[in-house]
């Protein structure tokens, strides 16, 4: 359940490690806040992921990651169509690819 992942999260945390549940519209809000590392499980649709993608871009840290969840899962195909479309626009490539998740650097 969502609740036990979110414990689960609490119970193996690092003092340097903050996590975000809540809309991207929420999350535009913290955008003076700089991140590390951020990780997208957004909706599933184009349109979502995409948004989130970019909302990730103007927040993340130089330097810093971005990971996709359900890049290679054949029932979300827009997934993998945002995550491409964001790297080709935006300046990312996939650096590490590992079953349905894919950490993205950004190009220097």
């Amino acid at each position: 359940t969502p609740a036990a992942r979110i414990s689960n999260w609490h119970a193996n945390k690092l003092p340097n490690q903050h996590l975000f549940v809540g809309t991207s519209t929420q999350f535009c809000a913290l955008s003076m806040l700089r991140f590390n590392i951020i990780f997208v499980d957004a909706g599933h649709m184009f349109d979502d992921v995409y948004e989130d993608m970019r909302l990730a871009d103007n927040a993340i840290a130089v330097g810093g990651v971005i990971v996709a969840h359900d890049y290679s899962c054949p029932a979300w195909p827009g997934v993998k169509q945002a995550v491409d479309k964001f790297c080709a626009e935006c300046g990312w490539h996939i650096a590490h690819s590992k079953i349905s998740l894919v950490v993205l650097n950004k190009n220097m």
